[in-house]
């Protein structure tokens, strides 16, 4: 299933002028021209690589809030490259369990081109928890999607990169100790520091702050799988955790933070949803896996409008 790089993308001040270079000095032939309110491209082609250059005229589809060095559209030089794959469902799960990160893009339907845009481990810039704030403002997270779009890994390395200050980090799940996403984490962090634990052993209540502990960050990895009789009980410290964690701080002043992993954001039958969604400040979606899915949070959940929706999905799913 190796992939094929066949198309480079230039950010460039003038797309004919830079067109009129390749095609007099390297003869490459012009196949399309497209125009939108985010981008102007051309398209040329040697028979084998695609070279699209591209005025971006707006920040957001040139990708500027997950720059490194916060350029947007003024941004001139190599923007992206492409590779052709046989099965694109096969490497989205290999990319998002190697550290990739998915951008913008979806599968397209019937005969065309399209493409799914993805960040390299290399190329990423993660939310920031500021551990002051902890103690202050709830600062709980929600992660909704389907099996293997990734939540486990970029909650994981967002607890990587945000919490390396000597915080105890919990993780329930009923994969704690299988999965290579936790071991991993674990082994990066240390095993003193990243405690993992099978929710199918929790048979009796957690207290939160005798067992678990001030200013401690707390990971329920797919809450809507753990079984119903452990799941009366992670619940209901997930909902503590929520609703008093700010206020249980340690002696730096940080309070307890909270990540909740579900497949299902709607499900009933997990008894702390309600308060992860009242008490989450923060949202991970995966639209290009459930598109429906995250209309719905953001709208029934995050109160969206129908025209905020669409100009979301129009920016998230352009090029």
């Amino acid at each position: 299933m190796a992939g094929k790089l066949r198309h480079l993308a230039l950010s460039v001040p003038d797309r004919y002028a830079a067109a009129e270079f390749y095609e007099k000095i390297f003869e490459m032939d012009r196949m399309a021209e497209n125009e939108t309110p985010d981008a102007k491209v051309i398209y040329l082609s040697d028979g084998v690589m695609s070279l699209a250059l591209i005025e971006y005229q707006s920040d957001m589809a040139a990708g500027k809030e997950t720059s490194r060095d916060g350029t947007g559209k003024e941004f001139i030089g190599i923007h992206h490259m492409g590779f052709w794959v046989d099965d694109v469902n096969k490497t989205q799960s290999r990319i998002n369990s190697n550290g990739g990160t998915y951008m913008m893009g979806e599968t397209g339907s019937g005969k065309g081109f399209y493409e799914i845009k993805y960040r390299d481990p290399n190329s990423q810039l993660l939310p920031y928890y500021d551990p002051e704030l902890s103690g202050k403002i709830a600062l709980h997270t929600s992660a909704i999607g389907p099996s293997s779009s990734g939540k486990s890994t970029i909650i994981s390395k967002i607890l990587e990169a945000n919490f390396q200050n000597g915080t105890t980090i919990w993780i329930f799940s009923p994969t704690a100790t299988t999965d290579p996403v936790w071991k991993d984490l674990q082994k990066e962090v240390g095993r003193k520091r990243v405690r993992l634990v099978d929710t199918s052993k929790i048979v009796t209540p957690i207290d939160l702050e005798s067992q678990i502990g001030r200013g401690s960050v707390i990971v329920f990895d797919d809450q809507d799988a753990v079984l119903p009789e452990n799941e009366r009980y992670t619940s209901a410290l997930c909902s503590r955790a929520q609703y008093e964690g700010r206020h249980m701080t340690d002696r730096n002043k940080r309070g307890i933070v909270c990540f909740s992993i579900f497949h299902d954001g709607f499900s009933r039958r997990v008894k702390s949803l309600k308060s992860t969604n009242i008490e989450s400040s923060r949202v991970v979606l995966f639209p290009n896996q459930q598109r429906h899915v995250a209309k719905k949070v953001m709208k029934n959940r995050l109160g969206y409008s129908s025209q905020q929706i669409k100009e979301i999905f129009d920016f998230v799913f352009c090029m």
